[in-house]
Order: structure tokens, then sequence, then C-alpha cells
């Protein structure tokens, strides 16, 4: 196993390839849900503004997804992209991070997308690894097994 980071590429890889069920997920459950309930008899809790639909579609949309992706990710320490690709994530001493702290490097990921254009150039400018949210958490994404150059 080689823990001096994943290639740029394949991460980048691993990160398409991770969303594809994502948003397949959630177009599904998009047909799913209005298929089941219009969105004119959506059951809104008492106090809830009208307005409160769509946040609630949004949640019931994206989140159930969203939380598949964080707790698949976490469980099996890499992504399901990132396990297509060879590459899993461990801490900056090489050892496999707890199931809570690749949660949370997971969701800071997630969080950090809005500056995805920064990464490019500040990766270059640090020999291309590693990203911010792996810099924050101190972890490190490795290659193993399949895909391992």
């Amino acid at each position: 196993m080689s823990v001096t980071g994943g290639k740029l590429v394949r991460r980048f890889e691993a990160a398409v390839t991770t969303m594809v069920p994502i948003v397949v997920a959630a177009i599904v459950l998009r047909i799913r849900f209005f298929t089941i309930v219009p969105l004119d008899e959506l059951p809104i809790p008492v106090g809830f503004p009208k307005s409160g639909e769509t946040l609630l579609v949004i949640v019931v949309m994206l989140g159930l997804p969203l939380l598949w992706w964080l707790l698949d990710g976490a469980s099996h320490r890499a992504t399901y992209g990132m396990r297509v690709r060879g590459l899993v994530f461990r801490t900056a001493t090489g050892d496999v991070p707890a199931f809570g702290r690749c949660c949370a490097r997971m969701a800071v990921g997630l969080i950090l997308v809005p500056i995805l254009p920064l990464w490019i150039p500040l990766a270059w400018i640090r020999g291309w690894h590693p990203i911010p949210a792996d810099t924050l958490l101190g972890m490190e994404v490795a290659t193993i097994g399949r895909g391992t150059e």
C-alpha cells in the first residue's frame, strides 16, 4: 500500500463515479415521491410554513442519497468511487481512520465543494496533495489494490 496519496485525476474520477448513483437515486426518489404523494398533498407538520414543502422535497431527494454516501463511505473508509478506483482514506501516519473521523472528513469535503475551483491551484502548489479537507482533518488518500500503479 502506498500512502503517498491518490493522484488528482483518480480522485476526480472517484468523485464522479460516487456521484452517479447519488444523482440517479435523487432522480428516482423525486419521480417516486411525486408519484406517491403529489406536492399539494404533502403531509406538512403543523406550524410548518407552506413554502416548507420545497424544503421537505429537497431533504427527501438529496438527504437520503447523501446519508447513504456518508454512512457507506465512512464504514468502508472509502466512498463507492474511491473503492472502484483503488483509493482509501488513511490518517497521516497511514493508519485506518475511525468511523467518526471518516464521517467528518467526508462532510468537510462536501462543505468545501464550493471552493473546488481553488483546490486545483492549491493542490498544484502543494505538490498535488493533500486537498483542503484532507489537511483540515490530517488525512490522506492512499492507493491500494486494484487501480494502483
